[in-house]
């Protein structure tokens, strides 16, 4: 097998992964195909090319390109996709920097909370800075 089929081989494995988390959801507007392809490939009118890297039949494979924006966007080890070596995912701790862990002043756009949740995975924020809603 050449490189670019071991690199297909290895993105049919993390897709499959992906819709057991539930990442991609075949029927979801979301999760589903269209959104995977607009973040893979940069247009939501390429899940039939996606659908064609998935199939043993088709000629058609996953650039490194492509590749690498699937690393970047569903936190897929890039060591496990390029070279096959490793686990599939990087875990939650190593996706976030130091400044983040270390972060504590309203002024960082990543801090944590008062419950330790990353402000980007919660809809709730908790601030000691009073706010007030306004239509204006």
């Amino acid at each position: 097998m050449t490189d670019k089929e071991l690199l297909n081989q290895r993105f049919k494995i993390v897709f499959q992964h992906l819709e057991e988390k539930g990442e991609v959801v075949k029927s979801s507007r979301e999760k589903g195909m269209s959104s995977f392809a607009e973040k893979i490939m940069g247009n939501k009118s390429y899940g039939h090319i996606i659908r064609a890297y998935l199939k043993d039949s088709d000629a058609r494979t996953i650039t490194y390109q492509q590749a690498k924006r699937l690393v970047n966007h569903y936190n897929v080890n890039s060591t496990y996709m390029f070279e096959g070596k490793g686990t599939i995912f990087t875990s939650e701790e190593e996706t976030f920097s130091s400044n983040e862990i270390s972060a504590g002043s309203p002024k960082s756009d990543d801090v944590f909370t008062k419950t330790n949740v990353p402000k980007h995975r919660t809809n709730i924020v908790f601030s000691s800075i009073s706010a007030f809603a306004s239509s204006t």
